[in-house]
């Protein structure tokens, strides 16, 4: 039962960072600036990292192929921000 709860928090922190993320760029935004900053991509990674360790370790591999992707997606974004 402990290792459920465990890797209930995996999930519940990861959306907590890619929320995190979002609140970041959304203050950004609201000083006229209109670019992505690097901390989006970068705190939302982190957090969709959680998301893929958590379905991996759930046996949930359809969710872990898609977490997977969106991961490979963030980090690209990131590489690609200068």
């Amino acid at each position: 039962m402990g290792d459920a709860v465990e890797v209930a928090y995996l999930s519940f922190v990861g959306l907590v960072l890619i929320a995190l993320g979002w609140v970041l760029q959304f203050l950004h935004l609201s000083k006229g600036k209109k670019e992505i900053i690097k901390a989006l991509p970068a705190v939302g990674a982190v957090g969709i990292a959680l998301l893929v360790i958590n379905s991996y370790l759930s046996g949930a591999m359809d969710i872990f192929v898609g977490n997977l992707l969106t991961l490979i997606g963030s980090l690209l974004v990131l590489w690609k921000i200068k």
